[in-house]
């Protein structure tokens, strides 16, 4: 009889900093159970168990007054947390939602980004999640439909740096697919007397420099490592936020996320706190004030953001000071914080955005005054007072075909083939990331599909024209229109 195979589990694996008791790297020591992990005479381990939290689907309560008969419906919500010593390293290996058990900053970042980048066969990558250093922080994931070699995912080495990375190892036996950026995403067969020698060999995989050979520009955008230099510039963010100049500074989501599960986000974790569609500066210094009436980067590494679910149930908590981008001038220099970490933004780099920025034309249109409740309101108001000359296009939709769905060919038309997008700006990121991807869908679909053209003929009125079969390089023209109640100049 063939012996039987081990089991198949995912792991979720952190490298905790050197040095922290468990009242430092556990958030509520004192709300998980504690249990000992016996893997041999000579190794033991804790493992930490929340008990499970019992809830109701909030999409229930939909039905409630339509189905009589509505029955009782409870999701469990399972966490637990173990604790193994490797040597002088310590691991937290999480279970279902048990990152929510470690204090924020307690793991050693990159940890999984480095066991992967040292164990994967170069062509064999899946997928990589990259962070550009851009005026909005683009978080973007890139899927190959097939095992690919890095060089094929279309990175801009220069502006992208890599927070993520799927692949297969070279050797099998670490998993047969490995993900990477702070924790170690794995899944494998596995008993729990083999979970240490596992772990050891992992930290072997990232004490190694092997990745600077297949990955030399990993390293090329540098964090700022000397201590003097970060106080200054976390001062200078400090003295910022209490003076409310927001100035190059706003609040980002620092990771991926799912906006199909992502009901909103939240500055307190008590369920009566306000849930908000986007992160913003303003509304957090509005909600979450320090006892001193002062804001330190002490507190806001301390004090969080929360991803709420459809349910009202928290997903993801990231401290503040991690969702915090700003950009500072310094001794000369230009420094920004994207993340938790300041980088140096060298001069090459930053002359090549402000080059580019100056080079995009300004348009000669020239379009009234935002007074509105909002952006449709507006969009409504101008067509009205110009119908000669503009069509209200806000709100109609044409069917693709996928992945693109439905997409709004521009918020408004401009006789004189005026391409308009238009987007209410009050801060939040999300607002202008929103702008861009609706001017690139609609502008990918005019240049290459005639039949997106003919539908967006169809809907112009009477008079407009028809658009180009085949439009010429420089006959429309696109359109980016920010509006906003501030009387500041709009400055990207």
């Amino acid at each position: 009889m063939p012996p039987l195979k081990d089991k198949t589990y995912s792991l979720t694996v952190y490298l905790l900093k050197p040095g922290l008791k468990e009242i430092e790297y556990l958030r509520t020591p004192h709300a998980a159970k504690k249990h000992a992990v016996v893997f041999s005479e000579s190794r033991k381990g804790e493992l930490f168990i929340l008990p499970s939290q019992d809830s109701q689907p909030k999409w229930l309560s939909l039905f409630s007054s339509a189905v009589s008969d509505l029955p009782t419906i409870i999701t469990k919500h399972a966490s637990a947390l173990l604790i193994i010593s490797i040597g002088d390293a310590t691991f937290a290996v999480s279970f279902g939602y048990g990152r929510k058990l470690l204090s924020p900053g307690s793991w050693e970042e990159d940890f999984g980004l480095k066991v992967t980048l040292n164990s994967l066969d170069k062509d064999r990558i899946r997928s990589v999640d990259r962070t550009s250093f851009d005026a909005i922080g683009q978080h973007g994931r890139i899927q190959a439909s097939r095992e690919a070699d890095i060089n094929e995912f279309g990175l801009d080495l220069e502006q992208d740096m890599i927070r993520a990375v799927t692949g297969r190892p070279m050797d099998q036996s670490l998993g047969r697919q490995l993900t990477g950026k702070d924790a170690l995403h794995v899944t494998l067969p596995l008993t729990i007397q083999n979970l240490p020698e596992l772990l050891d060999r992992y930290l072997k995989q990232y004490k190694k420099e092997t990745y600077k050979t297949h990955f030399p520009w990993i390293d090329q955008i540098k964090a700022v490592k000397d201590p003097a230099v970060v106080q200054d510039l976390n001062q200078k963010l400090a003295k910022r936020l209490n003076d409310k100049d927001f100035t190059r500074l706003w609040l980002s989501i620092p990771e991926i996320v799912d906006w199909m599960v992502v009901e909103g986000f939240k500055y307190k974790a008590l369920e009566t706190a306000p849930v908000h569609e986007d992160v913003h500066i303003s509304d957090f210094l509005a909600e979450v004030k320090p006892r001193s009436e002062t804001y330190t980067v002490e507190f806001l590494k301390r004090i969080e953001i929360y991803a709420v679910a459809a349910d009202g149930n928290i997903m993801e908590d990231w401290p503040v000071y991690r969702c915090i981008y700003c950009e500072i001038d310094h001794n000369n220099e230009t420094f920004l914080l994207n993340n938790g970490k300041w980088y140096r933004i060298g001069g090459k780099f930053l002359s090549r955005i402000n080059d580019f920025y100056d080079a995009i034309p300004k348009t000669e249109l020239s379009l009234p005054q935002y007074k509105d409740k909002s952006e449709g309101v507006y969009n409504e108001r101008v067509s009205q007072e110009l119908p000669a000359t503009l069509s209200l296009m806000d709100g109609k939709f044409i069917v693709c075909d996928p992945p693109y769905g439905k997409v709004e060919f521009c918020d408004l038309y401009c006789k004189d083939k005026k391409i308009i997008h238009v987007k209410r700006y009050t801060g939040a990121s999300a607002a202008l990331s929103h702008l861009f991807a609706q001017a690139t869908v609609s502008g990918t679909l005019f240049r290459k599909d005639g039949e997106f053209r003919k539908k967006a003929t169809a809907l112009l009125p009477d008079g407009f024209g028809t658009i180009a079969a085949v439009p010429g390089p420089n006959e429309y023209e696109n359109v980016l229109a920010v509006i906003s109640t501030s009387k500041k100049q709009f400055v990207l």
